[in-house]
């Protein structure tokens, strides 16, 4: 029984340091991010948010959930206990309301929401968040050395034992057919005993590697385009009157499509145009200086198009020439791609409406929509 009990207590410390260093790792993840891509901004970087609300409540989730898993597993050995906000001291408290309010607004006061409902909400994640942010700096803080080289140790001896099983099970020797005995005595079998909490253990462990997996490459891949100078390519982009991308990149006429750049300037009067090799675009929803949100025309034919702005070289209007972008594709469908025909079937309408639903909410999931 106390072998057994020793067992989980063994598995526990190992768990609650794996959430410690997957929640670590996402909040390292969070800080590259926002600290490569404010020096060298990317090519959709003007002025915005480099993490949509909605992603930075996920991945901050994430961390936080990870953590309090790991604060639950070391209040469940009695090495952490409950902190309440009440008893820090007068700074320690201003503090953490302070955070509290940051990160309720994130997660409650930024969704579009009534606003008698969304103040409530607000209100929920600050208390929670009061309460909550002085157990994660107590688990955070409860990380020492020791633990690193436990956890770095333990994951040493967890490569080394399943190397050596896989030695074991795909390079047994087998003994040669002897003619004295028949072909299933000579035979020699053998079988590997994992005991239920060794199996439980080797289903967490693969599960952590994947998530450790999954955010090293992102990091990896964040670090080495700043390396390989890509980000910096593309800095050199934002100096520059140029359309980065469309969207949706396919759709039909009569609908709503942006174009995404830089350097667009602000319409003041006719001299700003969206342009196609068909003609000129008249119905611009809004113009500005790295998006123009624009209907396309209904004459528009179907088929490949090309389309670019030309705008005034001098915004004052001193100068009357013009300056001409660069050209981006555009393809056009049917209108009856998504709109109800005569002798649709109410199956096809469905997939339509199905269709315009996507087309909406993820625009640049066109060319597979339109595909299907």
């Amino acid at each position: 029984m106390q072998k057994n009990n020793s067992t989980i207590d063994n598995i526990r410390e190992i768990l609650w340091r794996s959430f410690y260093v997957l929640s670590v790792s996402v909040l390292i993840y969070i800080f590259l991010t926002y600290f490569i891509t404010t020096i060298t901004p990317t090519t959709l970087f003007i002025d915005r948010q480099i993490f949509s609300p909605n992603y930075i409540r996920i991945v901050l989730g994430l961390a936080f959930f990870l953590a309090m898993s790991g604060w639950n597993i070391l209040k469940s050995l009695n090495s952490i206990n409950f902190q309440s906000p009440w008893k820090l001291s007068r700074m320690e408290r201003i503090i953490t309301i302070s955070s509290a309010v940051l990160l309720a607004y994130i997660f409650g006061g930024s969704l579009q929401i009534p606003s008698v409902l969304a103040f409530i909400i607000f209100i929920a994640f600050l208390i929670g968040f009061t309460y909550l942010i002085p157990q994660l700096l107590n688990f955070y803080s409860h990380f020492t050395i020791y633990d690193f080289i436990y956890f770095l140790r333990f994951i040493f001896q967890l490569i080394k034992a399943l190397a050596s099983s896989l030695k074991r099970m795909y390079f047994i020797k087998k003994e040669s057919n002897n003619k004295k005995y028949s072909k299933e005595s000579n035979k020699k079998k053998y079988s590997i005993v994992i005991t239920k909490e060794q199996l439980n253990l080797l289903k967490l462990i693969g599960t952590s590697s994947l998530i450790i997996i999954f955010i090293s490459v992102i990091i990896i891949v964040t670090i080495s385009k700043y390396v390989t100078g890509q980000t910096i390519r593309e800095n050199k982009l934002r100096k520059l009157f140029y359309i980065s991308s469309i969207e949706p990149e396919h759709t039909t006429p009569g609908r709503t499509a942006r174009l995404i750049g830089y350097n667009f300037g602000f319409k003041t009067d006719t001299n700003y145009q969206v342009l196609t090799d068909d003609g000129i675009v008249l119905e611009i929803v809004t113009w500005d200086k790295d998006f123009i949100d624009f209907l396309i025309p209904l004459s528009l034919p179907m088929g490949n198009h090309k389309i670019w702005i030309v705008r005034p070289t001098d915004e004052l209007h001193r100068n009357q020439g013009f300056r001409k972008s660069n050209k981006i594709s555009l393809k056009i469908h049917s209108r009856f791609s998504l709109l109800p025909d005569v002798g649709d079937s109410k199956f096809d309408r469905g997939v339509k409406k199905i269709k315009k639903y996507l087309i909406n909410t993820y625009p640049k999931l066109s060319p597979w929509i339109f595909s299907v």
